[in-house]
């Protein structure tokens, strides 16, 4: 099957800022949620140091990769 191109289609320059506003939002909030996650484990790890509890720096960044996962 052959398409023919619409020139019709093309998106105008104000679709395109819109397009790259919004993905630049989203790209922020993934940002703030990964820092925000990073954090949150970062002082869980230090309540537990405060416990007695150690743990190796090596299980702190394998909880960080894990909560970014989620």
């Amino acid at each position: 099957m052959k398409f023919k191109v619409i020139d019709d289609f093309l998106p105008t320059s104000e679709q395109l800022d819109a397009e790259r506003a919004i993905k630049k939002h989203e790209a922020k909030e993934r940002a703030d949620k990964v820092r925000w996650i990073s954090a949150e484990e970062i002082l869980k790890a230090r309540e537990e140091a405060r416990a007695g509890k150690t743990i190796s720096l090596n299980e702190l960044r394998r909880r960080i990769e894990g909560s970014v996962r989620r």
